[in-house]
């Protein structure tokens, strides 16, 4: 045998390009950007480009846009990108001819940049920019799973319901067990107010999943509304069944919790949502619903009944939301509450505070919002409006059902026909809003 054969040297501008990836690593950016930027004048520089060159550029390129990304350069990453693509098209002109065989690699590499160029466009909040981007990306490749993923929840974000039920089918057919998939088409049918399909969607990933939280607080708000709720116990005790320490995970406590709220059961719930409460993930939404129910434990306020003369001490409760408050980060939904909070202590001059509060703060900035998953409730906040009144979405489970007990506030109110919903409309907390 003779001696080893030497394994031959990488080009000087893989080593440049490998050294920069290595800064990158390390947060040390400027040094990056610099090779990148020597390795990019080289290239770009050269008189007769090889295939292999202009494929070194396009990752140089790529790396350079994910550098840009690190420091908070959007806009320059998005240029990047945009050379990127450019770049990339070129190569895929090349290949066609001198290497056909390599044609489905280099398609995935020009839909990978045009799903990063996407992702930046999002960002920056440019949905239409975006979503051209993405498209670009499947005509690359239709399988292009983050793609599809990303331009199903910008389409459902839009409210362009049926583009978006048509990916997640695609790529349920390609991958049927797809748990974001899954997610989007339950999150669909929910904004199409389609319950039951909503709920059976919900379950199907649960099967597959039990402990997937996030799932299980939009299935709780879901049987709630569909007037389901005695089938949530089994939801909790198949996801605690699920693994040994599911039962500690700070999204298993914060479903307890909204379990509890909607049951009617404060005390269990501020337990579970404390208990959820230290987790980050988590932390903000269960700070929300424990200040929603401390406000308004038992839906016993009644602002219309508010005698502003009268002198009235803030109770435990009150003083306890707002202690959370303060641990809220600034939002429109801790707006909205903090003025909620001042209003509780019953008092003329704290309730001039929130007109004043009012006065100052644009409308929009103070509508609830609609996303599910935020706020309150796993994202529909607390009280619908001043009065206590009931929301629209957390009334009886059949409509025009007679008011609850506590909302009660005429005797028209304590027939049990649904028909006297219209005649207390006028005097009760419960009806006036439906």
């Amino acid at each position: 045998m003779g001696p080893p054969r030497a394994r031959p040297c990488p080009a000087p501008q893989v080593l440049r390009h490998e050294l920069a990836e290595l800064y990158s690593e390390l947060k040390k950016y400027d040094q990056a950007q610099a090779e990148l930027s020597q390795l990019l004048d080289h290239l770009e520089g050269a008189a007769d480009k090889s295939l292999d060159d202009m494929c070194q550029e396009v990752r140089s390129l790529v790396l350079l846009a994910r550098v840009h990304r690190e420091r908070g350069a959007l806009q320059d990453a998005v240029a990047a990108l945009a050379r990127a693509r450019a770049t990339q098209a070129s190569v895929i002109s090349r290949v066609r001819v001198e290497a056909p065989d390599q044609l489905g690699a280099q398609r995935d590499a020009a839909a990978d940049v045009a799903y990063q160029l996407a992702d930046c466009h999002e960002q920056q909040r440019d949905a239409e920019q975006a979503a051209g981007a993405y498209s670009e990306a499947l005509k690359h490749n239709d399988a292009h799973e983050k793609a599809i993923l990303a331009l199903a929840r910008l389409q459902l974000s839009r409210g362009e319901l049926e583009a978006a039920q048509e990916l997640c089918m695609a790529l349920m057919r390609i991958d049927g067990t797809n748990r974001e998939a899954s997610m989007i088409l339950a999150d669909l049918m929910l904004q199409k107010s389609e319950w039951e399909a909503a709920i059976f969607h919900f379950q199907q990933l649960l099967e597959r999943a039990p402990a997937n939280f996030e799932a299980i607080v939009k299935l709780l708000q879901l049987l709630r509304r569909a007037g389901r709720l005695k089938e949530a116990p089994r939801v909790l005790a198949q996801a605690e069944h699920s693994s040994p320490r599911a039962a500690l995970e700070p999204g298993f406590r914060f479903c307890q919790g909204l379990l509890h709220r909607y049951t009617n059961d404060p005390r269990a719930a501020l337990k579970a949502f404390n208990f959820a409460r230290r987790e980050g993930e988590w932390a903000e939404r269960a700070l929300t619903n424990m200040v929603e129910v401390y406000l308004n434990p038992e839906n016993e306020t009644n602002w219309d009944e508010l005698q502003l003369d009268a002198r009235h001490e803030g109770n435990d409760a009150v003083r306890a939301a707002e202690r959370l408050l303060r641990e809220l980060p600034q939002s429109p939904r801790r707006e909205v509450l903090e003025s909620y909070a001042l209003m509780a202590h019953r008092s003329k001059p704290q309730v001039e505070k929130v007109r004043a509060r009012a006065a100052l703060t644009p409308a929009a900035a103070l509508a609830r919002p609609r996303v599910e998953g935020g706020g309150g409730e796993g994202g529909r906040g607390g009280a619908g409006r001043v009065g206590g009144a009931w929301r629209r979405e957390e009334r009886a489970h059949t409509p025009r059902s007679p008011c609850p007990p506590r909302a009660r506030r005429s005797p028209s109110c304590s027939s049990s026909s649904t028909s006297s919903a219209s005649t207390c409309r006028r005097s009760c907390a419960f009806h006036r809003g439906t």
